[in-house]
C-alpha cells in the first residue's frame, strides 16, 4: 500500500515539471520571434532614415552648372570622345586632294591625227614623177587633175581620220591650198598652245566641286596615266576647261597669216579636235580619303584613379 502511494506522488510531481518545460520553450520561442521582429523593424527604420542622406550625397549636375565640390576619378577611367573623333575624321577626308589621271600623250596623238589626214590628201595632189632623159631640161611639174568622185571619197576619209564633219564649203578652203603643210602646221600650233598648261578638264566648275571645301588648302594630284608618277598642283587657275581652251584657240588664230576663211576652217578643226587630258579618278580619290579617315586615332579622355576631374 505504501508503494502505491509513493508511486502516485511521483507521477503527480512529474506532470507539473513537463508543463513547466513546455511553457519555458514557448516563452523562449516567443522572445526570439519578438527579437527578430524588433531587428527587422529597426533595420527598416534605419534604412528609411539613412536613405535620404545617401540620396542627398549624390549630386546631379546639368551642363553649365558649377560644382560645389571637387570630383575625382573613383578608378582608372577611359572616356571616348566620339564627337571630336568624328570631326577629325571628317576633316581628314575633306582635306585629301582629288586625284586626276593625266594623259601627256593627248597632244601628240592629235598632232599625228592632223598629219595623217593632211598627208593623205596632199598625196593626191602630188605631181607624178616624170622620166627625164640625160641632158633634157626639166619641165615645170603640174598638179594632176583629180576626178571629183575620187576627191570626194578622199575627203570623206580625211574627215573620218580627224573625227570631224566639215561642210562642202569648208572643205573647199584646204582643198584650194592642196591641203598644204602650212595649214596643217597652223592647226598643230594652236593645239600645242592649249596643252602647254598643266592640263585641260571638261569643266572647271566640276573640278572645283571635287576640291576640299571651305577655307582648306586647294589643290589636285596629277597622276600619270601610265607612269603612275604624281605631282601636286595648288594653282587651280592654271587649269583650262574646254570652254576656255576653245577661246584661247580663237584668240591665238587671230595672229595667223591666213585669209579669214582659211583661219575659220583652221579654228574649227583645232577646236573640234581639242579634248581634256585630265580625268577625275573618283575611285582612287575615295580610296585615299578612306585611308585618311582610318589613320585618325580615336580621341579618348583618360583619368587615373583619384585624378582630379572637376574642381
Amino acid at each position: 500500500m505504501k508503494n502505491g502511494k509513493d508511486q502516485r506522488k511521483q507521477t503527480s510531481s512529474q506532470v507539473p515539471q513537463k508543463a513547466l518545460g513546455s511553457l519555458g520553450n514557448y516563452l523562449k520561442r516567443r522572445d526570439s520571434l519578438l527579437a527578430g521582429l524588433i531587428c527587422i523593424a529597426l533595420s527598416f527604420w534605419l534604412g528609411l532614415w539613412i536613405s535620404p542622406l545617401l540620396r542627398a550625397s549624390v549630386e546631379l549636375y546639368r551642363v553649365g552648372e558649377y560644382t560645389t565640390r571637387a570630383i575625382r576619378a573613383p578608378r582608372d577611367i577611359s572616356i571616348p570622345d566620339e564627337e571630336t573623333t568624328n570631326k577629325r575624321r571628317e576633316e581628314a577626308a575633306l582635306s585629301v586632294f582629288p586625284v586626276y589621271d593625266y594623259d601627256p600623250e593627248v597632244n601628240a596623238q592629235l598632232a599625228k591625227k592632223v598629219h595623217d589626214a593632211f598627208a593623205e590628201m596632199r598625196s593626191l595632189f602630188k605631181p607624178p614623177a616624170a622620166e627625164k632623159g640625160e641632158g633634157e631640161a626639166g619641165e615645170e611639174e603640174s598638179i594632176p587633175v583629180i576626178p571629183r568622185d575620187v576627191l570626194d571619197d578622199a575627203e570623206l576619209r580625211f574627215q573620218k581620220t580627224l573625227g570631224l564633219e566639215l561642210s562642202a564649203r569648208e572643205l573647199r578652203t584646204p582643198e584650194a591650198a592642196n591641203f598644204s603643210a602650212e595649214i596643217e602646221n597652223a592647226i598643230v600650233k594652236l593645239l600645242n598652245g592649249i596643252y602647254s598648261k598643266p592640263g585641260i578638264v571638261w569643266s572647271l566648275k566640276s573640278l572645283e566641286e571635287t576640291l576640299p571645301e571651305g577655307e582648306r588648302p586647294k589643290g589636285v594630284i596629277l597622276r600619270g596615266a601610265k607612269s603612275g608618277e604624281e605631282i601636286k598642283i595648288t594653282n587651280i587657275s592654271a587649269f583650262l576647261d574646254m570652254e576656255l581652251a576653245k577661246k584661247k584657240i580663237e584668240e591665238a588664230a587671230k595672229k595667223l597669216d591666213f585669209p579669214p576663211a582659211t583661219r575659220k576652217v583652221i579654228v574649227k578643226i583645232a577646236t573640234g579636235l581639242a579634248r581634256p587630258n585630265l580625268t577625275y579618278n573618283l575611285s582612287e580619290t575615295e580610296k585615299r580619303r578612306e585611308a585618311a579617315v582610318e589613320a585618325v586615332q580615336p580621341v579618348v579622355f583618360r583619368f587615373a584613379k583619384n585624378q582630379l576631374i572637376i574642381g
